[in-house]
């Protein structure tokens, strides 16, 4: 009950999507970091399929040399026939850290996903491309994301994809098993887990993201899912406080249209 499903034509949609946004930008390359988790590289070979190889810049940002997240992506790069590039931000990250003076866990963790984006956003300028971002919709509505780190692209194709949904998506396109069967992480600190940050697993989240996305009270969700109401309540906290972290900065209406209110782009 309330589990969502993904529609048969999911990887069609998904992948029209991403010809017809880069063509009205009028770009044909985009850059992609890979976490070596399943996410990036669902998208990695949405766009590897529409775009072509050669068009697909993949870069692995490992924090130090020889994690298994850095071995992950370059085995994802030879299963997909992807070039990977290693661009360790260790020493990036030592002098942010010495000059800003960081050592909490979880502003590091936040910094190093800020100074990733960094990486991938100057790549992507100086290939005229753009950055694809590799967030899903469990992630983008309980704000499990770095604000301009992770969260920051240029277009989200798995952005209306529930996780669980993620991994049907990525059976049906030919992902490797390993990839599948990984457990998801951020890789923002050693033997950190999704599922353990999010204090659930992601079929008890996406079953309440869903009963929440058809409207349905927090208690008929507890309910129909046999789950405790102060668990449904957090996940409704938490959609609630990371608002801010889906929308664009707030502008005061002063003007006749005003972006982010009334100014619709629809040049297209």
């Amino acid at each position: 009950m309330l589990i969502p499903k993904l529609r048969p034509d999911a990887e069609i949609i998904v992948s029209r999507f991403i010809g017809h946004f880069m063509r009205s930008a009028g770009k044909d390359k985009v850059v992609i970091g890979i976490s070596g988790g399943l996410d990036s590289a669902v998208v990695a070979k949405l766009c590897s399929d529409v775009l072509g190889n050669r068009n697909i810049i993949c870069l692995a940002l490992p924090y130090g040399k020889g994690s298994i997240a850095e071995a992950d992506a370059l085995r994802l790069g030879k299963e997909l026939d992807l070039d990977i590039e290693v661009k360790d931000i260790a020493p990036m990250m030592g002098l942010l850290e010495t000059s800003l003076n960081v050592s909490d866990l979880s502003d590091l963790g936040n910094l190093k996903a800020r100074t990733r984006m960094l990486v991938l956003y100057t790549i992507a300028s100086k290939n005229n491309a753009l950055v694809v971002g590799t967030g899903n919709k469990s992630e983008l509505l309980t704000g499990y994301f770095t604000k301009f780190g992770d969260g920051a692209s240029d277009f989200l194709p798995i952005g209306d994809i529930y996780k669980t949904q993620v991994f049907e998506l990525a059976g049906r396109i030919g992902i490797p098993d390993h990839f599948i069967e990984k457990a998801p992480s951020a890789d923002l600190q050693k033997g950190q887990t999704d599922e353990a940050d999010l204090g659930m697993t992601y079929a008890q989240l996406d079953r309440i993201l869903h009963g929440f996305e058809l409207n349905l009270s927090t208690d008929s969700i507890a309910g129909k899912l046999s789950l405790d109401l102060k668990m449904v309540e957090e996940v409704q906290q938490r959609m609630i406080r990371n608002i801010h972290k889906r929308e664009t900065p707030q502008i005061p209406k002063l003007g006749v249209r005003t972006i982010g209110i009334d100014w619709r782009d629809g040049w297209n």
